[in-house]
């Protein structure tokens, strides 16, 4: 798995976090970008699907209340 995190306010926009992964995907059977960012702009989608098109391999996106409910989750004992 090739990993792309990011921080950022409000939404995301920025496509150099699928331009990595996508630079690396190759040697890797998924990608995520991980981000703080609260949405995602449609060009970040549309990127997102063409290279999981392109590619044929999965890239998930978590952010926003997903990532923080995901780390509630798994990392319960953070402070």
């Amino acid at each position: 798995m090739v990993v792309q995190v990011k921080s950022y306010e409000g939404e995301f926009r920025d496509l150099s976090a699928v331009k990595d992964i996508e630079r690396t995907i190759d040697d890797a059977d998924m990608g995520l970008i991980v981000s703080t960012a609260t949405s995602v702009g449609e060009a970040v989608e549309a990127a997102l699907d063409g290279l999981r098109e392109d590619k044929g391999k999965p890239v998930a996106l978590l952010y926003g209340a997903q990532l923080a409910a995901f780390l509630l989750k798994h990392v319960p004992n953070v402070a």
